[in-house]
């Protein structure tokens, strides 16, 4: 059993007593580079920034979390 005396444990009383979650909008940015191996074929690199404008928890009483990702994302391209 966890000891409830312990910072961030929540004890739930019943199924109203949970955080619901929300629907979230996310601001996305990021810029992308790309290196020619063949005429025809890129390596492709973009790093990304992606941030939550609101927060997943709908009641205010719980703790507001407001997510922020950042990223690398690589790959091939081909020009067909």
């Amino acid at each position: 059993m966890v000891n409830t005396n312990n910072v961030g444990v929540i004890v739930l009383k019943g199924e109203n007593y949970a955080p619901k979650i929300s629907s979230s909008l996310f601001l996305n940015g990021g810029l992308g580079v790309s290196y020619d191996i063949k005429p025809d074929v890129y390596l492709v690199a973009q790093p990304y920034v992606k941030y939550s404008l609101n927060s997943m928890i709908k009641d205010a009483a719980f703790a507001q979390q407001h997510p922020l990702l950042i990223g690398l994302s690589l790959g091939f391209r081909k020009r067909f």
